[in-house]
């Protein structure tokens, strides 16, 4: 049995990706500024979840996918163990939480898998810097994630679009 993974994204997927870019870039010098992004961002990434969330449901009534469960199995187990209060892989606020979620929303699981791998080295390298704009142990997170998104939309657009991996199953 062949399992093929498709590193491609959809041209809707990766035009949402260049929109989040977007409205990362400006959360990110709001971080930055004030250690917060303010409130639009998050009420539009939580509008941005809603629409896509039924663009997944839609799909998976029509195709019944093991992928877009997958995916929301990562989203939600994302959500629970990254959140300020229990901060098992990271400790975000909300706003935090919800940009994470919404670029994992466009791509499929094993993308959103290495987003989240990248999103801990990024975190783990630019930790030491951030700490400076931040107090009390806390730091801005959203220039973590503005460039983990960047950096993975360069690399889908010019390499991982063009490969599908085939893996060979035993069974």
């Amino acid at each position: 049995m062949n399992l093929a993974i498709d590193l491609s994204l959809g041209q809707y997927q990766l035009y949402g990706l260049i929109f989040l870019i977007g409205s990362f870039s400006v959360a990110t010098l709001s971080d930055l500024r004030r250690m917060s992004a303010q409130v639009e961002f998050t009420e539009v990434w939580t509008i941005f979840i809603l629409i896509f969330f039924v663009v997944d449901l839609v799909l998976w009534k029509n195709s019944n996918h093991i992928d877009v469960f997958l995916k929301w199995m990562l989203i939600l187990v994302f959500l629970l163990i990254s959140d300020m209060r229990i901060g098992f892989l990271f400790k975000m606020a909300k706003g935090d939480l919800l940009a994470c979620a919404s670029v994992l929303i466009l791509l499929p699981f094993f993308l959103g898998i290495l987003f989240l791998i990248l999103l801990k080295l990024f975190d783990l390298m630019m930790r030491p810097i951030l700490r400076h704009a931040g107090a009390k142990g806390a730091y801005p997170f959203m220039p973590v994630v503005f460039i983990t998104t960047f950096l993975l939309f360069l690399s889908e657009w010019f390499i991982l679009g063009k490969f599908t991996l085939v893996f060979t199953l035993p069974f």
